[in-house]
């Protein structure tokens, strides 16, 4: 995967091969630079309450890319990024005709 030389992947995960949204949270709370603290925060939210999944889930490195440009990461359809997740999940769910089934951070408000 290319990485942009002076992205937040890059600075911040170099060390990391897998990102996990655990390491969001260990990297914001030691992060210095207070630009990279909004953009880890930012991503935090995403992944932890708007899109919402698991603790040890990967993160998208797309996004990791993405919010290296705030005005494109605030463009990004992120609404129907987090309806097409919902869904699948829901519909994973019916398909295994399981009991129960986990929906974290916001889409389990509706």
């Amino acid at each position: 995967m290319y990485l942009i030389e002076n992205s937040i992947r890059n600075r911040l995960f170099k060390d990391v091969k897998n990102v996990e949204k655990c390491h969001l949270v260990e990297r914001c709370v030691s992060c210095v630079d207070d630009t990279d603290a909004v953009k880890l925060a930012l991503i935090i939210f995403l992944e932890y309450y708007f899109l919402g999944s698991e603790t040890h889930t990967r993160v998208n490195e797309h996004y990791l890319e993405l919010v290296n440009n705030l005005e494109e990461f605030n463009k990004y359809p992120w609404g129907l990024v987090s309806y097409k997740r919902a869904t699948e999940k829901l519909a994973r769910g019916l398909n295994n005709a399981s009991p129960r089934y986990n929906l974290y951070g916001c889409p389990f408000a509706f």
